[in-house]
């Protein structure tokens, strides 16, 4: 009994400590996952990189600079993996906010499954070509290897990795065209494709 009324009296002296802290971690996390709600689908495309590190300005601009892309902004999301909040990034504005993600290839199959829909193999050779790396998991089709040196301009110039990465699509988004639509359901634009080309040519585009 006395334990329960020394919690009481401390809940009382600071009850505002805790909700404080409550309303602060909120505000981190919204900080940390920016919902631009103003703009609608079609109007930007949105990356999850799973590195704990990259040139976002450098991605940006690959897409934004790209004379076959209209949007008003691209969203980035660069988050390690290995880090506890990935899983939550993709939960959130990763499946909700997001046209693409570029994974490296030791990720856990899982995500993929879950995040990114099959693709049927002659639909990426007939939109991409013979001469890029389709990337098969559990025998279905996924998405495309990212060349080493398309990958390297992405990054940080002090930031090297020994990793392998592969583009992929949101199983939910709405902006491949006639490439890919979600449940059969008519797609709002194909920004995301043309972005999906931009980023696999990576410093070519610049040229």
């Amino acid at each position: 009994m006395k334990e329960r009324n020394n919690l009481r009296r401390h809940l009382s002296h600071y009850w505002w400590a805790y909700l404080l802290s409550f309303v602060v971690s909120c505000s981190l996390w919204a900080w940390a996952i920016p919902a631009k709600t103003s703009l609608k689908n079609y109007e930007k495309v949105g990356i999850v990189f799973a590195i704990d590190k990259a040139d976002e300005e450098r991605i940006k601009n690959t897409i934004m600079e790209d004379a076959e892309i209209s949007l008003q902004a691209v969203d980035v999301y660069i988050q390690d993996p290995k880090s506890n909040y990935f899983s939550s990034l993709m939960q959130s504005a990763g499946r909700m906010s997001c046209d693409l993600y570029i994974f490296p290839l030791s990720l856990d199959e899982s995500y993929i499954q879950t995040y990114c829909p099959r693709i049927e193999k002659d639909a990426f050779i007939s939109e991409f070509g013979t001469d890029k790396e389709i990337i098969d998991v559990s025998g279905y089709s996924y998405g495309i290897k990212i060349k080493e040196e398309v990958l390297t301009s992405y990054l940080l110039p002090d930031h090297e990795i020994n990793e392998e990465y592969g583009l992929f699509i949101n199983r939910d988004s709405m902006n491949f065209g006639e490439f890919y639509k979600k449940d059969g359901k008519k797609s709002e634009s194909n920004h995301a494709l043309k972005a999906f080309h931009s980023l696999l040519g990576g410093a070519e585009n610049e040229n």
